[in-house]
């Protein structure tokens, strides 16, 4: 497996899988949480590295956030305007080219944070601990945004957390 990818088809992989999708959107929509970032947490635990320090969000934080400002969302907008605006055959093309450029930029992003966590550091052996370090991390990333875990989140996260390592 290329190892500059192993991000990208983890969370290929991983969004299939059931409750995924709608636990993601929902942090995204609901929560306000970048779903890559989200998808980062999980997939540095379950590749061993240490859980994320302090200063790990600043770092994913300002590449996250400048992909997403610059070209998720506003490829996003469109996609999700051309939806409503033009319900025709033509616009439904349309809005498979964008969501397809979407779907790169995410890519993109993703590829961006695996260069920023490789370059923090190799991935040790914990895969005993894996659940345990990618809880650690998301509630980190909540830490960093001010917010608390709360019941909702909580519930969220341990799907997401069940569907990456298995039920408790």
């Amino acid at each position: 497996m290329n190892e500059a990818n192993r991000f990208r088809t983890f969370s290929s992989s991983y969004y299939g899988r059931p409750g995924v999708e709608h636990a993601l959107l929902t942090l995204q929509d609901e929560h306000g949480l970048e779903v890559n970032l989200v998808l980062l947490c999980l997939f540095a635990a379950s590749e061993g590295y240490p859980a994320f320090g302090e200063e790990a969000f600043g770092t994913f934080g300002r590449i996250a956030g400048r992909w997403s400002h610059e070209a998720v969302e506003p490829l996003r907008r469109a996609r999700r305007g051309l939806k409503t605006m033009l319900p025709d055959e033509a616009a439904a093309a349309l809005r498979e080219k964008v969501k397809a450029l979407e779907l790169d930029a995410e890519f993109a992003m993703q590829d961006a944070l695996e260069a920023a966590l490789r370059a923090q550091g190799a991935p040790g052996s914990d895969a005993a601990g894996a659940r345990g370090t990618a809880l650690h991390n998301l509630q980190a990333y909540l830490a960093d945004k001010g917010m608390a875990l709360g019941a909702t989140r909580e519930g969220l996260f341990q799907l997401l957390l069940d569907a990456a390592f298995g039920a408790r």
